[in-house]
């Protein structure tokens, strides 16, 4: 910030003006006081006035010079730089009260609500830090308030986006419900068809709930890691078994791709298993068009390195930076694909919590998302 001197008003220069005057006829009137009284003393006190004289003319008179300076013309100069001492401090007194006043008015136009404003001025050095301390705690209350109003945004839109999400299953589950219910006739084969979408639906909206679940307790903090030593091998040859019979009827062929040696890491094994199966979840989800998922481990020495990749249809670059954000979706309709919208946002805070990183690339031809995690995490998130 560029501080500027303070502009003084002409009723705060009159103010000085008089303060001036006020203090030079005080000074006039004591100097006067004393020079009387120094007079008096010395024509009384033989004592006294041998003693000034000696003081001059044996220390004072060599020193400044003798036929510059008489015995009392000295005690004159004495005096009026003594005055004019005074009266620099008492204005500069006065100016540091003005300072102070224009402090005050500006704290007080902050306070009535003009957060924008600053307190810019450029004042003494004692005033100075207590300025620069209100300016600090001022951008500190303004940040405060700006990720409130941020946070209950995003609790407005986690509502709205979430109610939209489960209306939508919920009302197909309404809808095949009430066809059992309005038609006693209905043979046992369309009823079990009926009873399988509603069961698909609810199963939808347990998905979309555990999500949600999941990630505000990852925003709030509220989860606790519990690491444990484990194969990393191992976990990516469960996850690829897990979902071998989805990629199928999807037309896709899912490969793992893991080292012959075991890959030890410290990690929350159950965390990291809920993160790579978001991945996987939503290569098959996306990448339909393509004709593979792979999921590729690395040992890089402190790290590993896992890549859930496939050859489905590219990622825009604009959306590769925005794809981790919560609800965001590279399609942008809410009606055409599935899901919470929440998959990628809970793969980025449990990754993150562990102390990793993930990231994403895609081209014309792959599609890969890469998650690097330290080895010997220990300490709880």
């Amino acid at each position: 910030m560029n501080n500027k001197k303070i502009k003084l008003s002409r009723k705060e220069i009159f103010e000085l003006i008089i303060e001036g005057f006020i203090t030079v006829g005080i000074m006039l009137l004591v100097n006067f006081a004393l020079l009387i009284i120094m007079l008096l003393f010395n024509e009384e006190d033989e004592i006294l006035h041998r003693g000034l004289y000696s003081l001059f003319h044996g220390f004072l008179a060599p020193s400044f010079g003798a036929n510059l300076l008489s015995f009392p013309n000295f005690f004159y100069l004495f005096f009026g730089v003594f005055d004019v001492l005074v009266v620099v401090w008492r204005l500069l007194r006065r100016y540091h009260l003005m300072e102070m006043r224009h402090v005050i008015t500006a704290m007080q136009e902050i306070a009535d609500g003009h957060l924008e404003k600053r307190i810019d001025y450029q004042v003494n050095r004692e005033l100075q830090g207590v300025v620069d301390s209100i300016n600090a705690l001022v951008d500190s209350a303004v940040h405060s308030m700006k990720e409130e109003r941020r946070i209950e945004k995003s609790k407005d839109e986690l509502i709205t986006n979430v109610s939209h999400d489960l209306r939508t299953p919920l009302t197909s589950i309404i809808g095949y419900l009430n066809l059992i219910e309005d038609d006693p006739n209905l043979d046992l084969a369309t009823i079990r068809k009926y009873v399988h979408v509603a069961f698909v639906k609810a199963g939808q909206m347990k998905y979309l709930t555990d999500d949600l679940f999941a990630y505000t307790k990852l925003t709030t903090r509220e989860i606790n890691y519990n690491y444990t030593t484990f194969n990393m091998n191992d976990l990516i040859e469960q996850l690829t078994a897990d979902f071998e019979l989805e990629a199928e009827k999807a037309g896709l062929e899912l490969i793992n791709d893991v080292p012959s040696e075991p890959t030890m890491v410290k990690l929350d094994s159950e965390k990291i298993g809920r993160a790579l199966s978001n991945l996987v979840s939503n290569a098959l989800k996306y990448g339909k068009k393509g004709t593979f998922i792979r999921v590729v481990l690395e040992d890089e020495g402190d790290n590993v390195d896992i890549k859930v990749q496939n050859d489905g249809p590219k990622i825009p670059a604009a959306s590769l930076n925005k794809i981790f954000e919560r609800f965001y979706r590279v399609d942008e309709s809410r009606s055409g694909t599935s899901g919470s919208g929440l998959g990628l946002a809970i793969v980025r805070n449990l990754i993150e919590g562990q102390g990793g990183e993930v990231r994403a690339v895609s081209t014309h031809d792959l599609t890969s998302f890469e998650v690097i995690l330290p080895k010997g995490k220990t300490g709880a998130a």
